[in-house]
């Protein structure tokens, strides 16, 4: 029908909306009863602020267990997330 210009398609993209607490348990949920693997990736993307190619990029070697941190690499660099706070 009509086409959009390159504006109107960038202001569209930026128009985020986010998940309500019910709609995140809900997935959680899902993802749960999908998969255990499938679960914690969400978790885990979701208390560090992950993009999904950080997430899926992450490995076993990644955590140090017992400083208890994970090692996320980041598009500007490396970062360690320590989830007590």
């Amino acid at each position: 029908m009509f086409t959009k210009s390159e504006s109107q398609r960038v202001s569209a993209s930026n128009n985020l909306q986010h998940l309500s607490p019910d709609e995140l348990v809900a997935v959680l949920t899902a993802a749960r009863e999908f998969s255990i693997r499938d679960w914690a990736m969400f978790l885990v993307g979701y208390v560090h602020g992950l993009r999904a190619s950080e997430a899926v990029n992450l490995r076993l070697g990644d955590i140090d267990w017992q400083a208890e941190s994970l090692t996320v690499t980041r598009l500007k660099g490396s970062l360690k997330n320590d989830p007590s706070g």
